[in-house]
């Protein structure tokens, strides 16, 4: 087999480019993931706050859910997750007394105003807590 080096050069680049271009764009329609910084908590801005576990089915669905649905809360809610297997996850969950895979909306001013146990089953009942919540005052 016989390769001209004009040739073998050429089909090499276009291959690399092809890979890289798809490398950039799979990077830009990735989602933008959870910040787990908490204290965001009580700065004015309502926030909900997932308590994960990466081992757990349970927290994988609702992460993938409030990636779904986060979109059209963005100007009105911050969304954060902390894993409970991290320093910052086990805090959390000893301040605020919640377990793994739970929510927690807090108020502007920090408050908790309610907590459910995450579901991928209820995404209807999730997405009703989160209107509620926006059209609150507080």
């Amino acid at each position: 087999m016989k390769f001209t080096h004009g040739k073998a050069s050429k089909a090499t680049l276009i291959t690399l480019a092809s890979i890289a271009i798809f490398i950039v764009l799979a990077i830009l329609f990735l989602p933008t993931g959870f910040s787990n910084d908490v204290s965001k908590i009580g700065k004015g801005s309502k926030v909900v706050v997932l308590a994960y576990n990466n081992g757990t089915t349970n927290s994988k669905d609702m992460m993938d859910l409030l990636e779904k649905i986060r979109g059209s809360y963005t100007d009105k809610i911050q969304f954060l997750a902390v894993s409970v297997g991290a320093p910052i996850g086990k805090k959390f969950l000893r301040d605020y007394s919640v377990r793994q895979s739970t929510l927690v909306l807090f108020r502007g001013d920090g408050s908790v105003a309610k907590t459910m146990l995450a579901s991928k089953d209820n995404e209807a009942i999730l997405q009703q807590v989160l209107d509620d919540f926006v059209l609150t005052n507080n």
